[in-house]
C-alpha cells in the first residue's frame, strides 16, 4: 500500500533537487534578506514556519513533477490540519496556513475557483478546499487581520513583508539562483 505522505528527504520537489534541500535553502536565503533588513528573531521564526511547511503538499502521494494540474498548496494546507501543525502564536497561525495555502495564488481572502474546487481528506472524507477553509480558518484568519489591524498594524504589515521576502526566496530557490544577495545602494551626490 502506498502511504499518503513521503518525507522531504526522500521526496524531490524540483528537477534534481529533494524537499529538504530546497526547503533548507529558502531557510537560509531568508535568514539573509531578514538580516539586511533588520527583522528581529520573530520574524525569522515566521520565515521558518513559512518555508519549513510552504511545500509539504509536494510529500503527497498525487503529487509528482512534472505532473499536469495536480497543485501542491492544497496538499500542503491539508498536511498542517492532518498533523496539527500550528504555529506557536495562535493569532499568526491562521495567517501563516492562508499564505501557505495561497503562496501560488493572488492574496485575496477569497480562495478562488481553481484552488477552492480542488479536494482534500480532513477526518478520512474528502472535501472541497473552500469548504474546508471557511469552516476551519477563514474565522480566525479574520479575526487575526482585525486584531492586527486596529492593535498592531506595523506586525501585520512585516509579516506581508517576510511572506514576499519568502516568495523571493522560494523562486530563488527553485529556479536555482540561490547565490544572488542584496546589496546596500551605492548613493552618489551628482552636482549640477
Amino acid at each position: 500500500m502506498i502511504e499518503k505522505w513521503s518525507t522531504p528527504e526522500n521526496k524531490y520537489s524540483h528537477e534534481n533537487k529533494k524537499l529538504k534541500e530546497h526547503i533548507d535553502e529558502v531557510k537560509s536565503k531568508m535568514r539573509e534578506f531578514l538580516d539586511f533588513y533588520q527583522f528581529g528573531e520573530e520574524y525569522c521564526e515566521i520565515a521558518d514556519f513559512l518555508a519549513e511547511y510552504h511545500d509539504y503538499g509536494k510529500l503527497h502521494k498525487n503529487w509528482e513533477i512534472g505532473k499536469k494540474n495536480v497543485g501542491h498548496s492544497h496538499y500542503s494546507y491539508e498536511y498542517l490540519l492532518e498533523k496539527n501543525i500550528s504555529f506557536k502564536d495562535e493569532l499568526i497561525d491562521p495567517i501563516l496556513k492562508f499564505l501557505i495555502l495561497k503562496h501560488h495564488s493572488l492574496i485575496s481572502r477569497k480562495i478562488g475557483e481553481n484552488l477552492g474546487k480542488r479536494k482534500i481528506e480532513v477526518n478520512g472524507k474528502e472535501w472541497f478546499v473552500e469548504i474546508v477553509f471557511d469552516v476551519l480558518t477563514k474565522d480566525k484568519l479574520e479575526r487575526s487581520i482585525n486584531y492586527f489591524y486596529r492593535n498592531n498594524k506595523e506586525k501585520l504589515i512585516n509579516i506581508v513583508d517576510v511572506f514576499g521576502l519568502f516568495k523571493i526566496a522560494d523562486i530563488f530557490s527553485a529556479e536555482g539562483d540561490i547565490h544572488i544577495k542584496f546589496e546596500e545602494p551605492i548613493l552618489s551626490l551628482i552636482h549640477i
